[in-house]
């Protein structure tokens, strides 16, 4: 009936949120997936065969969860760079409380491994403003592997918070 329904186990809560198709046919999906008692979420890579299976040639099982930091986060894009790599980004929630959204990025190897020549880890985290907080909406991958983030930056002020459209690139 072409519907897919991925779940990741008992009391977890899984978005959706970005999804690219390779040139063979397999489909990357990205979000975030949140389980256990505390609801804390974790980012989430998922790479299916044309069929709806799970490719197990991907980290083992299809399946890639990072948690960057221990409070919430979600992947919201994901792009393929020219060599195979996956380009992903989103938001990182460093704590309770306002002002500590984070954009961040993370690059995997077509095996579903983080490509630690990326930002010595694979993935970097990170605030373009002096306060206030950030979050990535979408990005696109340059040929020379650079990544334009899209997104936004929020300034508390007096009155509220001042929204800002916010661009950066990391090269």
């Amino acid at each position: 009936n072409g519907i897919k329904q991925l779940g990741f186990g008992y009391q977890s809560d899984d978005n959706a949120s970005g999804i690219t198709l390779q040139s063979d046919g397999k489909i990357i999906v990205v979000g975030n997936t949140t389980f256990g008692p505390n609801s804390l979420t974790q980012h989430v890579v998922i790479r299916l065969l044309p069929n709806g299976e799970y490719d197990t040639s991907f980290n083992t099982d299809g399946i890639f969860t990072l948690e960057m930091v221990t409070h919430r986060q979600s992947l919201r894009t994901v792009d393929l760079m020219d060599d195979g790599k996956i380009v992903c980004s989103g938001s990182v929630t460093l704590t309770t409380g306002s002002n500590q959204g984070r954009m961040c990025v993370l690059r995997l190897l077509p095996n579903g491994s983080l490509d630690t020549t990326f930002a010595t880890v694979g993935y970097r985290y990170f605030n373009p403003g002096t306060q206030g907080g950030s979050t990535v909406n979408s990005h696109i991958t340059f040929n020379d592997g650079s990544v334009l983030l899209g997104g936004s930056s929020y300034t508390p002020n007096n009155s509220g918070v001042i929204n800002n459209f916010t661009l950066v690139k990391l090269d």
